[in-house]
């Protein structure tokens, strides 16, 4: 073998990635990070993210996808994985959560210690989630990261469940 060629593909380097630090006062959730691995790589057909959870903290409010899959596969620790009114504990495993399934899902950090994992799943121009415990459905334009929120019976011109008190 002769020496190592320069790769043609992007390395995405721990100091490269783009790192989004969700605090308690962003949202109802608890504070998270979030590597977008993704996004630093440019990739635009599907999402993958390393989500870091403190103890306590969930990885959303309550929601199903219309059109989206997602899969995520634990790295370290373990989470309650939320859906249906159930708590499943998924260690280093994975889920999938597949479009179009009515159920709405989270994941809720319920150790003493962080938990990470991967996430992937489906780019949309644009994409509907549920939110059933909130009234609301999210519909989103992804190219633009446009969020217009209605109640789950249509209703226009109603507010972010994350911007809800006590959500």
């Amino acid at each position: 073998m002769g020496a190592a060629q320069k790769s043609a593909k992007p390395i995405i380097a721990p100091k490269t990635v783009h790192v989004e630090v969700i605090t308690p006062n962003d949202t109802p959730c608890g504070p998270s990070r979030v590597l977008r691995s993704s996004d630093t790589g440019g990739l635009t057909n599907f999402g993958a993210f390393a989500v870091i959870l403190p103890p306590g903290s969930r990885s959303s409010l309550c929601h199903g996808h219309r059109e989206v899959d997602e899969f995520v596969h634990m790295l370290c620790g373990e989470v309650a994985v939320c859906e249906s009114g159930l708590a499943t504990m998924l260690r280093p495993e994975a889920v999938c959560f597949k479009a179009g399934v009515p159920a709405g899902h989270y994941l809720k950090n319920e150790a003493t210690a962080e938990s990470s994992y991967r996430e992937v799943g489906t780019r949309l121009p644009a994409e509907v989630l549920s939110d059933p415990d909130h009234d609301r459905v999210c519909h989103v334009h992804g190219t633009r990261g446009e969020e217009r929120f209605t109640t789950l019976d249509g209703r226009d011109g109603v507010g972010s469940p994350y911007m809800l008190s006590g959500a």
